[in-house]
């Protein structure tokens, strides 16, 4: 019993000793890590004219195989890109973007026997060519020349930047010009000034499409200028770029 209570009398005592040069205490040392700081959010929305247009020809076939669905597709296919050079497409602006065959089942009729299974009825041939260029003024004329050629559908058409990079540098620059200004104009209200910038993260940076509906652009009315007869008219428009940066800034009392 006494070696206990010596043991506590030792550990109250030690508790009681004032803190030397190498014993700070854990509350002292976590207020010299404290920084004095200011957080703010900048951000820009920059509208940047399109120069970019891309959109997806499509051709579907059946047939009774998987050889005559292709073989067939093949020829629709070529008939369509043959269509596209007529019009104006160059060389490189287009690719595949796929190109697959599949069965197709037999549908289960209303009054179906019980001992009914489906079977293949035929084949179905898809494929896709995606078209990229930045002749806008040409894309029109390729769009109706792609349906007038045999593509079954135009699709996921949208108007772009070719290099949004380029503008993504811009919008960031500008974000972080007004997150510069939010802070110096909410360092003064407080009657504080800023020290340095000590944190400074890319919080959101994106440049999005215009997504066309192909239903749209081809009742779009037709131009009779040099894009040829039946063209849908096309109108680019903008694309949003947008950009956001948060700024930490240490500051200190008073005025510069």
């Amino acid at each position: 019993m006494r070696r206990v209570r010596s043991m506590i009398l030792l550990l109250l005592a030690v508790s009681l000793l004032p803190a030397g040069p190498f014993g700070a205490s854990a509350a002292g040392a976590a207020d010299d890590d404290i920084v004095p700081r200011l957080t703010v959010r900048g951000a820009a929305e920059l509208q940047v004219p399109a120069d970019r247009v891309r959109f997806v020809v499509g051709v579907e076939n059946e047939a009774s195989t998987t050889a005559a669905a292709l073989e067939e597709n093949s020829r629709r296919l070529q008939r369509v890109e043959a269509a596209l050079r007529q019009a104006g497409m160059e060389v490189g602006e287009d690719e595949t973007a796929l190109l697959q065959v599949y069965p197709v089942w037999t549908q289960r009729p209303q009054s179906a026997p019980e001992d009914w299974r489906p079977r293949v009825a035929g084949y179905r041939a898809e494929s896709r060519l995606r078209i990229t260029t930045i002749r806008l003024e040409l894309a029109g004329r390729l769009i109706a020349a792609a349906v007038e050629g045999g593509a079954t559908g135009v699709d996921d058409i949208r108007f772009d930047l070719a290099a949004p990079r380029r503008y993504r540098a811009q919008a960031i620059a500008v974000a972080t010009a007004n997150a510069r200004a939010d802070a110096e104009a909410l360092a003064a209200a407080a009657g504080v000034r800023l020290v340095e910038v000590i944190d400074l993260q890319l919080d959101h940076a994106q440049a999005r499409p215009l997504l066309r509906q192909a239903a749209e652009l081809m009742a779009a009315p037709a131009r009779a200028d040099n894009a040829g007869a039946g063209a849908p008219s096309l109108i680019p428009g903008e694309v949003t770029v947008r950009a956001a940066v948060i700024m930490s800034c240490r500051i200190a009392a008073g005025h510069e």
